[in-house]
């Protein structure tokens, strides 16, 4: 059986992807220790780029207050530039679109991996997972200034001859915070309604958009990654993320990917029939990109019934060569070797295992 995934995709602004497979964002942790592209940086992403049409290297902070872990990859001054141009062309080297994946921690985070500097949240709330701080509540200024970083990380980007940006928008960070009723419990016009705890991101969008625009030729893509719905009580629901959808669809987004645990999920926060994707296809025109648990060739097809890309990342680290052999199911279910042997951190081997 051959999988469809093999198929060239082109964007609406005309860049093109030799397939629809696209190396997952991740936070890989193997950065140096002030978010300096690092020589396991490059090997890993020369290998995992073969075979993909596109490369998301994952979670890379716009600032020192926004970073999520000690090891990211770091944007957030302009010394970074040369070692992420050196990435991007590692990863244009095998014929691969590079995007850069844009991240601020918001209140996921503690003094330890911002360098010392203040942690901030749209509200003084305190996350619910890992070692955090509780941050303070963010002002109109510190707002503004956090939108500005944004831009300044992707004029590096660009700088960087990366192909695109990515605003992660998903796993609880930043932009998500704003959105949640969990963590956003602010009263003036980034709070309250749905309207106004989107605002952010709307600014956020129209910011990057203008920015884009200005330094490039119409090659540049933006993309955003979301998760769908919170599961405490109280959180985001599909029905948020719906509304979101529907401001992307104004915005100057060339892709929505979609976070998932497994690409068949249905939603927990609203009665459906229908899975994730099936509810996020219908409702916008924009490119959307599928993730979790795809694994072989028989879910590659499934989850492209109701997607345009697909999002992989457990296979392509337990085997390079996942890509360039996905002819059929038998050849993706390889033993994943130690993490020396495919070259990654302990900890996200662990937690891949």
């Amino acid at each position: 059986m051959e999988s469809i995934a093999k198929k060239p995709f082109i964007f609406a602004n005309g860049v093109s992807l030799k397939n629809r497979i696209i190396l997952a964002p991740m936070d890989l942790r193997m950065s140096l220790f002030d978010g300096t592209i690092s020589q396991n940086d490059i090997a890993f992403h020369k290998s995992r780029s073969k075979g993909v049409g596109m490369d998301v290297v994952g979670s890379a902070f716009v600032s020192k207050n926004g970073n999520t872990v000690t090891g990211s990859v770091g944007v957030d001054n302009d010394g970074k530039i040369e070692g992420l141009n050196d990435l991007a062309n590692t990863i244009h080297a095998n014929d691969t679109k590079a995007i850069l994946q844009l991240v601020h921690a918001g209140r996921m985070t503690n003094r330890i991996n911002t360098f010392g500097e203040q942690v901030m949240a749209p509200s003084s709330i305190k996350g619910n997972y890992g070692t955090l701080d509780v941050p303070r509540e963010m002002t109109r200024m510190n707002i503004l200034k956090v939108v500005n970083d944004f831009s300044t990380a992707t004029k590096r980007a660009m700088a960087a001859k990366f192909d695109g940006i990515e605003i992660h928008g998903a796993n609880g960070f930043l932009p998500q915070q704003f959105v949640s009723p969990l963590s956003n419990k602010r009263c003036d016009q980034f709070g309250g309604s749905i309207e106004n705890r989107l605002r952010f991101i709307e600014i956020l969008i129209r910011s990057l958009s203008s920015t884009i625009s200005q330094f490039d030729q119409g090659k540049f893509l933006l993309g955003y990654r979301l998760s769908p719905e919170e599961f405490e009580t109280g959180g985001m629901t599909i029905r948020d993320t719906i509304l979101l959808v529907k401001l992307l669809n104004t915005l100057n987004i060339d892709y929505i990917s979609l976070s998932l645990h497994d690409f068949k999920s249905v939603p927990k926060t609203y009665q459906s029939n229908f899975s994730i994707l099936e509810i996020f296809k219908a409702i916008t025109k924009i490119p959307i990109i599928a993730s979790g648990k795809i694994r072989n060739v028989v879910d590659t097809n499934l989850a492209l019934q109701n997607s345009d890309l697909i999002a992989v990342g457990t296979p392509l680290i337990a085997s390079p060569n996942w890509a360039p052999e996905l002819t059929g199911v038998a050849n993706t279910s390889k033993k994943m070797q130690s993490a020396f042997e495919i070259g990654i951190s302990e900890d996200i081997y662990k937690f891949l295992r």
